[in-house]
């Protein structure tokens, strides 16, 4: 674990997708799995780490993402509802592609 913030935390991934530079996960400590079990305030925390994140490894650019629901429809391994943050890795000047799968 990285960073704990009201009730969320943020972690590496321990199976980064290909081209990534960067790969974190923000994950809810209450289990959710439905997007109606979230608040104004799980957002505000996911903010507050995926903006800390950013500045603490100088991020330039990426993706935000959440994964919730199902597995056959999420793409995710985990019913867990959880955010990634990714940033792809740049070679020769340019940013490779990053396939974030979903279904």
């Amino acid at each position: 674990m990285l960073k704990k913030y009201k009730g969320w935390f943020a972690t590496d991934n321990n199976w980064p997708y290909k081209n990534t530079r960067y790969h974190f996960l923000i994950v809810s400590e209450k289990h959710r799995e439905k997007l109606q079990e979230f608040r104004k305030n799980d957002f505000e925390a996911v903010l507050y780490l995926a903006q800390w994140l950013v500045k603490k490894y100088r991020i330039k650019g990426g993706g935000l993402a959440l994964r919730f629901g199902s597995t056959d429809f999420s793409g995710s391994s985990v019913c867990h509802s959880h955010f990634h943050l990714i940033s792809p890795k740049v070679s020769k000047g340019k940013s490779l592609t990053v396939i974030f799968p979903i279904g």
